[in-house]
Formats: C-alpha cells, structure tokens, sequence
C-alpha cells in the first residue's frame, strides 16, 4: 500500500499533525528533528537558522519518501 505525500511549502515542524502524511514520516520527523537541529546549530551558529533549515530539508524529505526509505540507513540519508 503507498500512500501518498501531499505537496506543500514553507516550514514542516509540526507536520506530524499535518494529515495525509505516512506515519512512518511522521515517526521519523518526531525522532529526528531535534537532533538534526541540534547538530545544524553547530554549523551555522544559530537556533532559528539551524531550524530553518531542518524544517526545509524535511520537506524534501516528505517529498522524496519512498526514496529516503530505500536507503540502507535512512538516518544518515537525511
């Protein structure tokens, strides 16, 4: 069964609430996107930027599912 992902813009932190979106995303937005940030923080010295761009590099994510979990470690993917 594939479900599929809508099309949208702008920032995704709270698309776990969005529906329509695979649970599995949803999961994997929950587990990851605070450390990601955390981590964006280091190399670019700011917590709004370093959300930004998680936020956007999420939405890719969203977009490119399927393929992100055709990744042997979809963790590191992203």
């Amino acid at each position: 069964m594939t479900e599929e992902i809508p099309q949208f813009s702008g920032h995704v932190a709270a698309l776990p609430a969005l529906p329509g979106l695979p649970s599995d995303f949803r999961a994997f937005h929950q587990l990851y996107r605070a450390p990601y940030v955390r981590w964006a923080e280091l190399f670019l010295g700011s917590w709004a930027d370093a959300e930004e761009a998680v936020d956007l590099a999420f939405e890719q994510l969203a977009l490119d599912w399927l393929q992100v979990l055709s990744q042997p470690v979809p963790q590191a993917y992203a």
